[in-house]
């Protein structure tokens, strides 16, 4: 019967308020006697046992952290209930673009079979490349009998894996990030300052203007896929900021959120309703409202330039940045 265990140290805090370390024993058994250990729960010898559903899914948000997840991250997706949870997390995780930055990959391309394989493998687990696991997966690849997320999902899931990162994922333990404005500029302006991201990722400022965009103008987290196509239009200079604005306005989803009248147009009116409840979450005041309908009707300002002056004021900024440094997608989560 396979069984992995270690000691880990745990820094815990008494209902006193007094922080103290507690050392458990830990430890996965293959209490199905079928040689594999993902559909084990983990226990501790202070009684506490973690499910295989929760261990599978703290794996796998483990590699796609690059450490401890965010707790409220996890708890979210442990609650969702959606049977494929952890395969599209793992479709998901080939395409994030945090996976392509830890690998050092063109987000304009799709990463190489070779080169996801030796980062899960090697750069996080300390696994040798040279192990069988390596070569099977990227003979399926290669063959098309799987693609990467069937591999994501199956490393994470093996018995290596498992065994190689299981010091670091006994301690079940959570991150609390900090997203922080980087203003290079020192303008006061955080439209165009990137953002840190804890000990974490660094966002450009082209990366946190086009998450505000999705934010300010569909009320919503960005899907990876266009996410990524719209920022390569941005970064290969196709498209800036305001040409985005205005295909977002145009767009099918943002039409009907703001076209309250159902006649096909948005009008002026719409626009700015849409924009002082959804990006500045309030009732407009007289003036304001009076200076950006002058400003639309006189052609001063076009639609667009009017929603990146919404979405990307330092007013949006400020209360969506940890929102922002989260840095999550809808089909992430979903």
């Amino acid at each position: 019967m396979s069984r992995i265990e270690t000691s880990i140290q745990l820094r815990e805090v008494t209902p006193d308020g007094k922080p103290v370390q507690q050392a458990y024993q830990a430890w996965i058994e293959d209490g199905n006697s079928n040689g594999l250990l993902f559909d084990d729960p983990l226990e501790r010898e202070d009684g506490t046992i973690f499910s295989a559903e929760e261990i599978q899914l703290y794996r796998l948000m483990h590699l796609a952290a690059g450490g401890p997840p965010e707790n409220d991250s996890f708890r979210l997706r442990l609650n969702h209930e959606q049977p494929d949870k952890l395969e599209r997390m793992a479709d998901a995780f080939a395409a994030h673009p945090d996976t392509y930055k830890a690998i050092g990959a063109d987000e304009r391309e799709p990463i190489e079979h070779s080169d996801l394989l030796e980062y899960i493998l090697y750069d996080f687990a300390g696994l040798d490349t040279n192990t069988p696991l390596h070569d099977l997966w990227l003979d399926r690849l290669l063959a098309g009998s799987h693609d990467q997320g069937d591999a994501v999902l199956g490393i994470v899931e093996s018995n290596e894996f498992i065994t190689s990162t299981f010091d670091e994922v006994a301690k079940l333990e959570f991150s609390s990030f900090i997203a922080r404005f980087n203003d290079e500029n020192d303008d006061g302006l955080l439209y165009d300052a990137s953002v840190d991201v804890g000990d974490g990722p660094v966002l450009s400022a082209e990366e946190a203007q086009l998450y505000r965009l999705y934010l300010g103008a569909m009320e919503r987290i960005p899907e990876t896929e266009g996410f990524l196509w719209w920022l390569d239009k941005m970064r290969s200079g196709e498209k800036n900021l305001t040409d985005v604005a205005a295909d977002f306005i145009h767009s099918t989803e943002m039409t009907q959120l703001m076209d309250t009248d159902q006649n096909g147009a948005v009008a002026h009116s719409e626009l700015l309703n849409h924009l002082y409840g959804t990006v500045l979450d309030r009732a407009p005041d007289q003036a304001g409202w009076d200076w950006w309908m002058q400003e639309l009707e006189s052609g001063a300002k076009n639609q667009a330039e009017v929603l990146n002056a919404f979405a990307q004021s330092n007013e949006f900024a400020e209360t969506t940045l940890q929102i922002v440094g989260d840095y999550n997608f809808v089909d992430f989560i979903q």
